[in-house]
């Protein structure tokens, strides 16, 4: 499994080992290993960008799961998106199909799904509305679409591969933390004044490791399954956060054309400083219309069945406090 140690990744491991399965955990040096503390795995240390540590982790494998990625929004540097979450994802894919492995499971996302719909505020956008490159709203969109396209060639040439699309993972165990994993924290430490108030889709990140197993397990090679939870507005969920945390939260919300113009403020003065702001452009560009998403196929052809999201949402300010 590569980006064993990350916040799905990590969900994932603590999944596969409640099954009895024998996980081999690569890891990029240097990256925070604390979410696998006490587990029975095995760790090989490389980096997908390394085809020489990538296949000694690859050999002997008969499943692999994809899940490394540079998940951020913003870079100084906007090469280190192609580089890492393209081909990285080309070398994973070569090597798979060069060593046989059985299947692969590649982690995706749901950015790029659905753009026109979620313009339309159509509710619960769903796998089958692909994007243009050109309608993307950023490096990272545009990175996880390229290597989608490069994993259907692979598909195309022989190799086994199911495609999961993540919505928003919240939980435990978001070490680094990811994007929704800092807005969490902002909120709960008095550090976000204000937001753009629109709908979105949080799943348990319980059961979005669930989902990567059932993909594993019974998806159809060549197709993408959405691993979402409850579709609500961010408001309700803030308001949630503060049931649950007994904290105030923000209390201004913005137009969206006010956060747009106020991010792209603060990414002008990141790029200057090289400090990453606390709201990138793409994510107030993705934000911009509806982020809602239907699960309904991959509940049909996986039995896919996401949990309540309250509970999430106290094991993540549990983590986050």
């Amino acid at each position: 499994m590569t980006g064993a140690n990350g916040f799905i990744g990590s969900n994932l491991v603590r999944t596969l080992l409640g099954k009895d399965g024998n996980v081999r955990a690569f890891i990029k040096p240097g990256t925070p290993e604390s979410s696998l503390d006490g587990l029975d795995i095995e760790k090989v240390y490389g980096d997908i960008c390394d085809v020489a540590s990538l296949e000694r982790a690859i050999t002997g494998c008969t499943e692999v799961y994809h899940l490394a990625a540079y998940n951020k929004l913003w870079a100084r540097d906007t090469s280190i998106f192609y580089r890492i979450n393209f081909e990285g994802t080309r070398n994973v894919l070569r090597l798979s199909h060069l060593k046989n492995v059985r299947r692969v499971v590649h982690t995706s996302t749901c950015d790029f799904i659905g753009m026109k719909q979620r313009r339309m505020d159509r509710e619960g956008t769903e796998e089958d509305f692909p994007a243009r490159e050109a309608e993307l709203p950023g490096p990272y969109s545009v990175s996880k679409w390229r290597a989608e396209r490069v994993t259907l060639a692979y598909v195309a040439n022989g190799l086994d591969c199911v495609i999961v699309n993540p919505t928003i993972p919240i939980g435990s165990y978001d070490t680094a933390p990811t994007e929704p994993g800092r807005l969490i924290s902002d909120f709960l430490s008095g550090n976000l004044n204000f937001f753009v108030n629109r709908r979105m889709n949080f799943v348990d990140v319980k059961d979005c490791a669930t989902g990567h197993v059932l993909a594993m397990e019974k998806g159809r090679s060549g197709e993408r399954y959405i691993l979402g939870g409850r579709n609500m507005e961010l408001a309700e969920f803030f308001a949630k956060l503060k049931q649950v945390a007994s904290v105030s939260g923000p209390r201004v919300e913005l137009p969206y054309v006010f956060g747009y113009w106020g991010a792209w403020i603060i990414n002008l003065w990141s790029g200057l400083t090289g400090k990453e702001p606390r709201a990138s452009l793409e994510a107030i560009r993705l934000i911009r219309h509806s982020f809602t998403f239907s699960s309904r196929k991959a509940e049909q052809e996986l039995g896919y069945r996401p949990a309540d999201i309250n509970d999430a949402i106290c094991r993540a300010v549990e983590w986050h406090c």
